[in-house]
């Protein structure tokens, strides 16, 4: 996750309340020196688990995310996140989809993604880039979202580094 992804977290708990559980895609942690979302959020809620394709201590079960539904049931998590991950998913769509199956109506998603400008980053593989238009899909029916764009060094908003989005699935 990038600095600018946990600034996007602490924004989020600003402005809403997070408790019971909380399942993250996407746990493996690349940058130890910037707060992960698991360290923003875990002494928050009751149950914080991080899945990921690759063991590391901050991954609680090896799973890939088109697996969800294998391990865990329909409307389970009170938040869904999942920040700078989905690019290095072959089909994200297949994550997507399994993340919003396993959000309890009323509960909340976090996703975000790089955008146009952000360069390539291979862990291991580093597939996609995505538009507003594509991750306001995402939370294609769901409430109260909220997107932000990001650029490095006042770039062109045109042209972003990231994309960042919340949203609540409907009750």
């Amino acid at each position: 996750m990038i600095k600018e992804g946990g600034d996007f977290i602490l924004k989020f708990l600003d402005s809403h309340s997070v408790e019971g559980r909380v399942l993250e895609v996407g746990s493996r942690d690349f940058t130890p020196h910037i707060p992960s979302a698991r360290k923003l959020l875990k002494d928050k809620v009751d149950e914080y688990i991080g899945i990921d394709m690759w063991p590391d201590p901050s991954v609680d079960k090896v799973i890939d995310g088109h697996d969800i539904k294998k391990y865990f049931k329909e409307g389970e998590f009170d938040l869904v996140i999942s920040t700078d991950t989905l690019e290095h998913d072959k089909a994200f769509w297949l994550t997507v989809e399994n993340m919003r199956w396993t959000l309890k109506p009323g509960g909340w998603m976090i996703i975000t993604v790089p955008s146009l400008h952000c360069g390539l980053h291979e862990h291991p593989k580093d597939y996609w880039r995505f538009m507003q238009e594509g991750v306001g899909e995402f939370f294609e029916g769901f409430e109260d979202c909220y997107l932000e764009t990001f650029t490095i060094a006042g770039g062109d908003l045109a042209y972003p580094d990231e994309l960042m989005a919340w949203g609540r699935k409907p009750l």
